[in-house]
Order: C-alpha cells, then sequence, then structure tokens
C-alpha cells in the first residue's frame, strides 16, 4: 500500500500512514472541512482492511494520536476512523493498538481518549502524558 502523507499546518494535524510504521495523527486538529480532511485517512484504512481481509498471515499495527487540540467536529471524524480502525482489529488474525499521547495537564484529552477506550474495545489503548 502507498504510504499517506499530511503534512501539518496551523489547523490540522500531521497524517503519516504506512503498513511499515506506525500511524501517526499528531498536531492540532480543526479544519474548516473535516470531511474533506478526515476522507483519506477514512479511504485509507478502508483500503488496509481489504488488504488484511485477504493476507491471512499475523499482523500488528499501531497508531499513535498526539492531538492538542480537537474541534468539536474533528471528535466526530476521529471516532470515524477509530471505528475503522477497530473494524480491522476484530479480523482474527490482527492485532491493532493505540497510542494516545496528551500533554501532561491536558485532562479534557485524556478524558476524550479513555472515552474512545470505552466505546472501542478491540483496540488495545496506552496512554502517555
Amino acid at each position: 500500500m502507498e504510504v499517506l502523507k499530511i503534512e501539518k499546518t496551523k489547523i490540522s494535524p500531521l497524517v503519516y500512514f504506512s503498513t511499515e510504521e506506525p500511524l501517526l495523527i499528531e498536531g492540532d486538529s480543526r479544519p474548516e472541512f473535516c470531511s474533506e480532511f478526515y476522507q483519506p485517512l477514512l479511504e485509507w484504512l478502508k483500503a488496509l482492511e481489504i488488504v488484511t481481509k485477504t493476507n491471512l498471515t499475523q499482523e500488528k499495527f499501531e497508531l499513535i494520536i498526539g492531538l492538542e487540540y480537537v474541534n468539536s467536529s474533528s471528535i466526530i471524524y476521529l471516532s470515524k476512523v477509530l471505528k475503522q480502525v477497530n473494524t480491522i482489529a476484530t479480523l482474527e488474525h490482527v492485532t491493532f493498538s493505540v497510542l494516545w499521547k496528551t500533554l501532561a495537564y491536558d485532562e479534557d484529552m485524556r478524558d476524550l481518549g479513555e472515552e474512545f477506550q470505552e466505546i472501542y474495545q478491540q483496540l488495545n489503548f496506552s496512554f502517555v502524558s
């Protein structure tokens, strides 16, 4: 699969999706048009699901999320990303972990990660400040 790389801006996070390295979403997420920003991520993850369904070898993936600010629209799309990741993680031969990185003082972002952990139980969440 091809690498998906979206450069970080003042209003959107760095995205780096590759099957060879941990998937990464890092920075602020408050793009004006969230659907346009997050659609390539969802399409890439859907393609990953198709590839992993046909390839029955043991697969281990990690998603690193290090967001400092997330607006309400981004939370909706981040949930869609995690839902797709959770779907991939339901495959017998796949494990998917999520490393949720927050600033030490940012309890709101930590709480958001813990809420997602409760919803997407196929994912192995760990938290780092």
